[in-house]
């Protein structure tokens, strides 16, 4: 697992992760906000160009692939949903979006996914 921590204000968003990452399979996106790890919830506007932020701020070359229904479990609290990214941002938080739900708000069957390719060593 790859964590990216944002410095840390104390409020609002501080990382970013991939988990539950299995070979060839996506790997659910999760935001820490206010010091709680969240999901993202991927509804209709999770796309591609979404995935590509992510991996892009997380070390990788490219997304090869955006999941709406990632299917993965993860934490019921939702930290980040409505995502609307260009695709050039370097960071998720720069991009379009509404920030922390309560538990619930999102089905787990809507979790937004990711898959990402060529890690980039630093």
């Amino acid at each position: 697992m790859f964590i990216l921590f944002f410095r840390n204000t104390g409020h609002g968003m501080q990382g970013i992760r991939l988990t539950n990452r299995t070979a060839g399979a996506s790997s659910l996106v999760e935001i820490l906000y206010d010091n709680q790890w969240g999901t993202v919830c991927g509804d209709d506007e999770w796309d591609i160009l979404d995935a590509r932020v992510v991996c892009r701020q997380l070390g990788y070359h490219n997304a090869t692939d955006s999941y709406r229904n990632a299917s993965i479990q993860g934490p019921e609290f939702v930290s980040m949903s409505n995502v609307q990214c260009h695709g050039n941002e370097t960071s998720i938080s720069s991009c379009k979006h509404h920030e922390r739900f309560q538990e619930g708000s999102c089905p787990i069957e809507n979790t937004a996914g990711v898959a990402c390719e060529g890690r980039i060593m630093h």
